[in-house]
C-alpha cells in the first residue's frame, strides 16, 4: 500500500511493511489525522466487503469521542473501536504499528458472527421485560434530554435503556429515545414502572463497607502469600472510615440503586442513623452515616474535587451531596 496520505506531518519517515504503516511516534498532531491514518491501514487489512468510517460521537455529560466503525457487507451490526485512548498512548510513545495492531485485535475480539435480530426492538412485548433505568446528570445532558424520555430526580434525570445482551463477555444496551417510546405506543411512566421491576431483578443491588473493598483491592494488587506473610490487619477499617459503597454486582450504572424501594430505609435502620449520599459516579454511590460528624459543605467540596481529578468526565454523576432522612423516608439535596 502506497502511503500517500497528507496528515500534516511532512518528512515523517513513514513507510509500509506488510500492509501496515510504520510511522515515527509523535509526528501526527491531531486526532483527525490520527484517525484517518488508522482508517487507511484498516481499509488495507479489511479490504474485501468492508466499509471503514471515522465517526465522532457524543456520550454521557456531553463528552465527545472519536470511533472507527466497521461496516461489513451483509451484517446489520457495526462494531466500533474508540480511538481517544489510543491517540493519547500514541502521543506518549506507542508506535503507529502498535496502535493499528491494537485496533485490529479489539475488532477481532468483538466482531459479530451473525446479524442482530432487530425485530425485537420494534415489539414492545419483547422488550418490556428488559427495560431498565439509570441516573445521569440533568444539566450536563440537557441537550440530549430534549429527545429522551426521562423523569427528574433532584438535580439528576432517570433515563431508560434496553438490555439487548448480558453474558460473561459483558452487557449490551440500547438507549431509549422518544422515537422508541412513540413506536411502542407507551409513555414515560409505564417505562418507569417496568424499569423499576426489571432493574432490581437484572442488576441486583449491593452495599459494601469501603474498608472491605479497599482490602480486596490490596489483595488483588499484592501477591496473596506476601500479603499475609508480613502482617495481619487487626484494625477495624470501619472505625476509621465509616463509609459504604452502593452499586450493583456488575458495577454498571450502579448509582441507580438509589431508586430501589426500601434500600435506603433498610440501610438507615441497619446503621441506626440518617446518612449522606455522595455521588461517586454513574456506576456507584457512597453512603456516609451522619454520626461520622462530617459537615455537608466539606463533603460537597470533597465530591467536587474527586470529580475534577479522579472521575472520567463521562462518568461524573453530580457535584452535589444528598441526605437521607429516616423520619421522612426521603432524599434531599444539600
Amino acid at each position: 500500500m502506497k502511503n500517500s496520505m497528507n496528515n500534516g506531518a511532512a518528512n515523517n519517515n513513514s513507510n509500509n511493511a506488510g500492509g501496515r504503516i510504520i510511522m515515527t511516534n509523535g509526528t501526527i498532531k491531531t486526532m483527525e489525522a490520527f484517525a484517518d491514518t488508522v482508517k487507511s491501514v484498516m481499509e488495507t487489512i479489511y479490504s474485501d466487503g468492508y466499509r471503514i468510517s471515522v465517526e465522532p460521537i457524543t456520550k454521557n455529560n456531553g463528552t465527545r469521542f472519536t470511533r472507527l466503525a466497521f461496516y461489513k457487507e451483509g451484517m446489520n451490526i457495526s462494531p466500533a473501536v474508540y480511538l481517544d485512548e489510543l491517540f493519547e498512548a500514541y502521543q506518549n510513545g506507542l508506535t503507529m504499528e502498535e496502535v493499528c495492531t491494537n485496533v485490529e485485535i479489539i475488532y477481532e475480539q468483538h466482531k459479530p458472527e451473525q446479524d442482530f435480530d432487530s425485530t425485537m426492538l420494534r415489539d414492545f412485548n419483547q422488550v418490556k421485560d428488559v427495560i431498565c433505568f439509570k441516573l445521569i446528570n440533568a444539566e450536563k445532558n440537557r441537550e440530549m434530554l430534549f429527545d429522551t424520555p426521562y423523569i427528574p430526580y433532584q438535580d439528576l434525570a432517570i433515563v431508560f435503556y434496553v438490555v439487548v445482551a448480558k453474558n460473561e463477555s459483558g452487557t449490551g444496551t440500547m438507549f431509549i429515545r422518544n422515537s422508541h417510546m412513540e413506536m411502542w405506543g407507551t409513555d414515560v411512566h409505564t417505562l418507569y414502572s417496568m424499569a423499576m421491576q426489571n432493574t432490581q431483578r437484572i442488576f441486583r443491588g449491593r452495599i459494601q463497607p469501603m474498608g472491605s473493598v479497599i482490602a480486596d483491592i490490596m489483595e488483588r494488587k499484592l501477591d496473596a502469600e506476601d500479603f499475609n506473610e508480613f502482617y495481619d490487619m487487626a484494625v477495624d477499617m470501619e472505625e476509621i472510615m465509616p463509609m459504604y459503597i452502593a452499586s450493583n454486582y456488575e458495577k454498571l450504572n450502579g448509582a441507580a440503586v438509589l431508586l430501589y424501594p426500601n434500600l435506603l430505609r433498610n440501610f438507615a435502620e441497619c446503621i441506626g442513623c440518617d446518612f449522606y449520599i455522595l455521588p461517586s459516579s454513574i456506576h456507584e454511590i457512597i453512603f456516609l452515616p451522619e454520626s461520622a460528624g462530617v459537615g455537608s459543605e466539606s463533603l460537597k467540596m470533597l465530591v467536587q474535587d474527586v470529580n475534577a481529578t479522579e472521575v472520567d468526565d463521562e462518568e461524573v454523576l453530580s457535584d452535589n451531596v444528598y441526605f437521607y432522612s429516616r423520619a421522612y423516608d426521603r432524599v434531599e439535596m444539600m
